[in-house]
């Protein structure tokens, strides 16, 4: 739920990333343009990471990740960041779903809810971390409804 909706793109990335370069680079929009199923397959990616929010995910593992270990979330998110770039390239874009302006739509609007939701979320795990017996049962039950609140926002990838 930390928006980095990793099992959807990760091992993409590098597949993109080694794929984007020379005639590699046309051979990718040349599929695009021409296989149903490769166009297919971007645009659910491109969906999926339009999902991902970088900026959250990054508050997620400052406020709850071990220091030692926030250089794995930094590398993971620039790889997002580095594949967003990647596939607006080959769609030959300039945002995320900037084909899809009804798609792009339904999820803006999603964020003035989901957002506080996850703040919310990061503030009860801490609590649930450091409560004791009376105030974890509580703070438990608000987190379970942040859980429900953000995978019904994400819809399909919850």
């Amino acid at each position: 739920q930390k928006r980095l909706m990793l099992p959807a793109w990760l091992g993409t990335d590098t597949a993109f990333n080694q794929n984007l370069t020379g005639k590699d680079r046309h051979i990718m929009q040349e599929m695009i343009e021409e296989w149903p199923f490769f166009q297919t397959q971007v645009n659910m990616l491109e969906m999926v990471l339009s999902k991902a929010d970088i900026e959250i995910s990054g508050r997620y593992d400052q406020h709850l990740v071990p220091e030692h270990l926030q250089p794995l979330g930094e590398e993971l998110r620039q790889r997002l960041s580095s594949l967003i770039n990647r596939v607006n390239e080959i769609m030959n874009q300039g945002e995320l779903l900037q084909n899809s302006p009804e798609i792009k739509q339904t999820l803006d609007l999603r964020h003035p809810y989901t957002d506080p939701l996850h703040l919310l979320q990061i503030e009860l795990i801490k609590r649930c971390r450091s409560s004791n017996s009376n105030q974890l049962e509580q703070a438990h039950k608000a987190l379970l409804v942040t859980i429900a609140g953000i995978a019904a926002s994400m819809r399909n990838t919850g």
